[in-house]
C-alpha cells in the first residue's frame, strides 16, 4: 500500500509543473515532481501528524490535500499542455527507436547505466538477513543507525513534536524530511529497508534527468549536459593511482584486484584524500542531500529560466532583453515556484537552504532586478521561516560549535594547492581553463558566468570557515562549488572533443581520470567487496521486545555505541552515540557523565535516576563494560524484557 503515497506524490508534484514551466518535456515533469511531490507530502504530513500522529488518517488526509492543490492548478491551466506533452513523448519515442542520434543514444545509455549503478547502490545501503543487519557501503556505518532511529522514532516512536531521538528532550533539528517521509512509507506497509531504498531510487533517478536538463541549459550543449551527470555522481580525485600500486603487490593481479577492493579511493585510508565519492559519501550516507540536492537544481533551472539578465559594460549594466508581457508573467511564476521549492529546504537539508539563500542574494544584487527577485524571497520566507522557527525555538545546538577558522577544508597540513590537486585531480585546473577559454568567443559567456559567480564563495569560504563542529561536513557547501562548476568543466571537454580526432583521447583520458576514483568506490560496492554486520539476531530479537513492552515516547538509558540495539526500537535515548550527538551540535557532556556514574555506582546511580526522567535501562555487553559494582540494577528494579545476553529493565517512580 506504500505504493500509493508515493505514486500519488510524483503525480501530484509533476500536474504542479503546469503552474509554472511551459517549456519542460513530459519525462522532465515527472522528474521535478517526484522531488517536490515528495517534499510536499512529507512537508503536509508532519504538520497532520504533529496534531493528530502518523497514522492513516494522517497519511490519507495529506496525499489528498497534496493531490486536490495540483489537480486544481493543473484544471486550470495544464490539461491542454499535457495532451500536447503527450503527443510530444510518444513522437520523441519513435524517433528515437527508428531514428536514433548520437544524442538520444547516449542520453539513453546514461539513463539506464545509472538507473542500474544506483539501483545496484541502494541495495547495498542496508541488508536484511536471517542472521543480522548489514550495509555494504563503509560510509554507511555510523549514519545508517542514526537514518534507522530517526524513522522508526517516527514511525513506531510516536515522536511528536520530534525530539532528537539520541538526546531526549532536545529538539531534533537535524534535517529530518527524508527520513519522515520514509516513515510515511513503513506506517503505509512498507518495510523500513523498502521505505529507504524506494524513496532513495526515486529521487537519484530523478536526479539524473535534473541533472542533464539543467546543465543543457546552462551550456545549451547536449554532450556536455550528458557528462555533467557522470561527472558529479562519480566524483573523485587521484586515489585511482594508489591501484597500480596495490596490482603490483597483489598475488591475483589487478583484475583479482577489482573484485576485493581493500579500500575507497576518494577517502584514502591515510586520510591524505577527503573528497568523498557523491554516491558512497553523501547520496547514500546523508540521506538528506539526496532530498536536499535535486530540489535545488531545480531551483537553479528555474532562475535561469525566469532571470532578466543585464550585460555588466563595466559602467552600470545595460538591459540585455525586454521581454513580452507574457514572458514577464512567466518569469514570476518561475521566481514564485522556485521561492517554494526553497522553502521546502529548512527540513530537507538545512546546508542546501543556506547556499540557495546566499546564492539568490549575490545574483538579486548582481543582477538589479529586486523586483522579480522578491516574488522568490517572498514565496521562500513563506514557507521556510515557520520551519527555521521551529527549529530554533528550544534548540539544544551550541551554534559555538559551527563556527571557526578552518584554513584548507580538511587538509590535515597538507599543502592547500596539492592537497585540492590530489582530491580533484584535473577539475580544477580544467575549470580554470574553461573560465578563460575565449578563442573566437568566450566559453563561458556573460549569462552562464553570472549565474555560476555565486558558486565560487562555495568553495572560498568552506576553506577559510568551519561551518559544522566536524570540519569535513563543509563539504556540504563545497560540494555546491564542484556541482556548479561541471557544467563548465564539460561545455570545455565537448568544446575540445569537437575539435577533432587529435583531441579526442585527451578528451577521453581526462574524463576517465575524473571519474575513476569515483567510479572504484562505487564498483566497491556494486561487486560487495565491503560488507559490514551493525546489529546481530540477538540485537534485533531484544529491540523487538523493546518495542512490544515499552510505551512510545519511552525514554531509556544505555550504552552510547553508535550500533545499539536502541536504534531499531524508535524509543527515546538518555544519550546515544557521541559521535551523532557530537557532529549535530548538541550539548551531551554532562548526560555523559551521569549515564557513567549510573552505570559504575548503585549510590550514584540511584540518585541520578532519581532526578532524571528514565524510564527503562538496559544491561548487555556493551553495559556490562561500565559496570564496576556488577549489575546492581537486578536487586533494585523489575526486569522487564531479556534475550540472550541483554536485559531491560523499568526504573521505579
Amino acid at each position: 500500500m506504500f505504493s500509493i503515497p508515493l505514486l500519488s506524490a510524483i503525480v501530484s508534484g509533476a500536474l504542479l509543473t503546469y503552474a509554472y514551466d511551459e517549456e519542460s518535456s513530459l519525462p522532465m515533469r515527472i522528474c521535478i515532481g517526484a522531488c517536490t511531490g515528495l517534499s510536499a507530502l512529507g512537508l503536509t504530513c508532519f504538520v497532520l501528524a504533529s496534531f493528530f500522529g502518523l497514522g492513516s488518517s494522517s497519511i490519507a488526509l495529506a496525499t489528498a490535500i497534496v493531490l486536490a492543490a495540483s489537480l486544481w492548478f493543473f484544471w486550470r491551466t495544464g490539461r491542454e499542455r499535457l495532451r500536447a506533452d503527450w503527443r510530444s513523448l510518444r513522437r520523441s519515442l519513435r524517433h528515437a527507436l527508428f531514428r536514433p542520434t548520437p544524442r538520444t543514444i547516449s542520453l539513453a545509455a546514461l539513463t539506464f547505466g545509472a538507473a542500474l549503478v544506483f539501483w545496484a547502490v541502494f541495495d547495498r545501503a542496508m541488508i536484511v538477513r536471517a542472521d543480522g543487519i548489514y550495509t555494504g557501503v563503509e560510509n554507511n556505518l555510523g549514519d545508517l543507525p542514526l537514518h534507522l532511529s530517526i524513522i522508526q522514532s517516527f514511525a513506531t516512536g510516536g515522536n511528536f513534536p520530534p525530539e532528537h531521538p539520541e538526546l531526549a528532550g532536545a529538539r531534533l533539528t537535524y534535517p529530518f524530511l527524508a527520513d519522515f517521509i520514509a516513515a510515511i512509507f513503513v506506517r503505509a506497509g512498507a518495510s523500513i529497508r523498502d521505505a529507504m531504498f524506494y524513496e532513495n531510487l526515486t529521487l537519484s533517478i530523478a536526479l539524473i534527468f535534473l541533472l542533464y536538463e539543467w546543465a543543457r541549459r546552462w551550456t545549451n550543449d547536449w554532450l556536455a549536459a550528458t557528462m555533467t551527470p557522470a561527472l558529479v555522481l562519480l566524483n573523485g580525485g587521484l586515489g585511482w593511482w594508489l591501484l597500480s600500486d596495490e596490482a603490483r603487490r597483489s598475488p591475483d593481479g589487478l583484475s583479482g584486484l577489482l573484485w576485493k577492493l581493500p579500500h575507497d579511493y576518494t577517502i584514502t585510508p591515510d586520510g591524505m584524500i577527503r573528497w568523498g565519492n557523491a554516491i558512497t559519501a553523501l547520496l547514500v550516507t546523508q540521506r538528506s542531500f539526496l532530498l536536499g540536492l535535486p530540489l535545488v537544481v531545480i531551483v537553479l533551472s528555474l532562475w535561469w529560466q525566469a532571470v532578466e539578465i543585464r550585460q555588466i559594460d563595466g559602467t552600470r549594466g545595460a538591459e540585455h532583453t525586454r521581454r513580452p508581457a507574457e514572458a514577464k508573467v512567466n518569469g514570476r511564476r518561475r521566481m514564485i515556484a522556485a521561492g517554494i521549492i526553497t522553502g521546502l529546504l529548512p527540513f530537507a537539508h538545512a546546508h542546501s537552504f543556506l547556499v540557495v539563500i546566499g546564492a539568490s542574494f549575490v545574483l538579486a544584487i548582481l543582477s538589479r532586478c529586486w523586483r522579480l527577485w522578491l516574488y522568490f524571497f517572498g514565496a521562500a520566507i513563506l514557507i521556510a521561516s515557520p520551519q527555521v522557527l521551529w527549529m530554533m525555538r528550544g534548540s539544544a545546538i551550541e551554534s559555538e560549535r559551527f563556527i571557526g577558522w578552518s584554513l584548507g577544508w580538511d587538509n590535515r597540513g597538507q599543502n592547500f594547492f596539492w592537497f585540492w590537486l590530489k582530491n580533484t585531480g584535473a577539475f580544477i585546473p580544467l575549470l580554470v581553463a574553461a573560465l578563460l577559454w575565449r578563442g573566437q568567443r568566450a566559453l563561458v559567456d556573460k549569462k552562464l558566468l553570472f549565474f555560476y559567480a555565486p558558486f565560487i564563495l562555495c568553495f572560498l569560504i568552506p576553506n577559510l570557515i568551519k561551518l559544522a563542529p566536524w570540519v569535513w561536513d563543509n563539504i556540504k557547501v563545497l560540494f555546491y562549488w564542484y556541482v556548479a562548476s561541471t557544467p563548465l568543466v564539460a561545455l570545455l571537454l565537448a568544446r575540445w572533443w569537437r575539435g577533432g580526432w587529435i583531441w579526442r583521447p585527451l578528451v577521453l583520458l581526462l574524463f576517465l581520470s575524473l571519474i575513476l576514483a569515483g567510479g572504484l568506490d562505487v564498483w566497491r560496492v556494486i561487486s560487495r567487496a565491503s560488507e559490514y554486520q551493525l546489529f546481530d539476531r540477538q540485537k534485533i530479537a531484544f529491540a523487538r521486545l523493546i518495542e512490544e513492552r515499552t510505551p512510545p515516547r519511552s525514554i531509556i538509558l544505555h550504552a552510547p555505541t553508535y550500533n545499539h540495539a536502541m536504534r531499531l526500537t524508535g524509543r527515546l535515548s538518555y544519550m546515544g552515540f557521541v559521535g551523532h550527538l557530537w557532529t549535530h551540535g548538541l550539548r551531551y557532556e554532562e548526560r555523559e557523565d551521569r549515564l557513567q556514574r549510573v552505570y559504575a555506582s548503585r549510590r550514584e546511580g540511584r540518585e541520578i535516576l532519581r532526578h532524571e526522567d528514565i524510564d527503562y535501562i538496559v544491561v548487555g555487553p556493551d553495559e556490562r563494560e561500565m559496570m564496576s559494582g556488577g549489575d546492581w540494577f537486578a536487586t533494585s528494579y523489575q526486569l522487564v524484557a531479556r534475550s540472550g545476553d541483554y536485559k531491560l529493565y523499568k526504573v521505579a517512580r
